[in-house]
């Protein structure tokens, strides 16, 4: 622990039946991490915070009995399908890396209890999280999630669940804002509203925009400053409300394709008046 060392040495991999390995706040990059290291297959805790590594290393995924795996703090770009293989992992932290994606197989960490992925690049949610069923903390705070997987409503025994600074539209605001239970509840509620409207290519040009549609749009535009309008923004949906014009100054401008891409997302969760 904080020993400033930039290689882990090659003889920690001789000591088989450590159980602890504590690596956290040095300069060890990912070439720094031995192959040799996945002879400790008897580790059940391994903390490597706040290092320079750049690649999940390979030895983690043959340490069978791993239990707690911490990476936050490095600059790790992504993270192997093989991942699924530490099927008795119940503590797993990778906050604050370059991650932009998480693999479906963390869906077979069944026995995960805690997961902390704060403070990545991270878009979209395998659904096959809705497998963690031993999950009572997730935090997935800082990341760029606009919708979560239908089958996280069935995560009940979830108790604490950071979603904070992620520009969501599934479940909307006001949703998150009333908590864990009634986000997950919504979830439950417009499921199959929301399952058939994601099949569909979108809403109809002589439809009306809806208040949640409305909601969307007025969401996303403070985040779309800066984009270039080159086309009508609305030529394949409805017109917005006269209070809503693109020409008001509560709103921005917005490109095609970006309309589009909202109007799939709430297509199935809204009626159509």
């Amino acid at each position: 622990f904080g020993c400033g060392i930039k290689q882990i040495p090659e003889w920690i991999a001789r000591m088989e039946q450590l159980q602890s390995l504590d690596l956290r706040k040095n300069s060890i990059t990912s070439d720094g991490i031995p192959a040799e290291l996945s002879r400790l297959v008897n580790l059940s805790k391994l903390l490597l915070n706040n290092n320079q590594i750049t690649e999940f290393p390979p030895a983690i995924l043959n340490m069978p009995n791993l239990r707690e795996l911490e990476l936050a703090g490095n600059k790790i770009l992504s993270i192997p399908e093989a991942l699924g293989q530490l099927r008795f992992l119940q503590r797993l932290v990778i906050s604050n890396n370059k991650l932009q994606a998480l693999p479906n197989s963390i869906g077979f960490l069944t026995e995960l209890q805690m997961f902390d992925m704060k403070g990545n690049e991270i878009k979209d949610l395998p659904p096959s999280m809705g497998h963690l069923t031993a999950l009572q903390r997730f935090d997935m705070s800082e990341n760029m999630v606009t919708a979560l997987p239908w089958e996280f409503g069935g995560m009940t025994q979830l108790q604490v669940f950071e979603v904070k600074q992620n520009p969501l539209v599934i479940p909307p605001t006001p949703e998150v804002n009333k908590g864990l239970a009634n986000m997950l509840e919504w979830l439950r509620d417009n499921e199959k509203a929301g399952r058939a409207g994601a099949a569909k290519s979108g809403l109809t040009k002589d439809a009306k925009w809806s208040p949640s549609q409305t909601w969307t749009f007025l969401f996303f535009s403070p985040l779309l400053q800066n984009t270039n309008n080159t086309h009508n923004p609305t030529r394949h949906y409805p017109p917005l409300p006269p209070s809503l014009s693109l020409k008001s100054p509560h709103t921005q401008p917005v490109k095609q394709n970006v309309v589009n891409h909202l109007h799939h997302l709430v297509a199935g969760l809204v009626k159509i008046e």
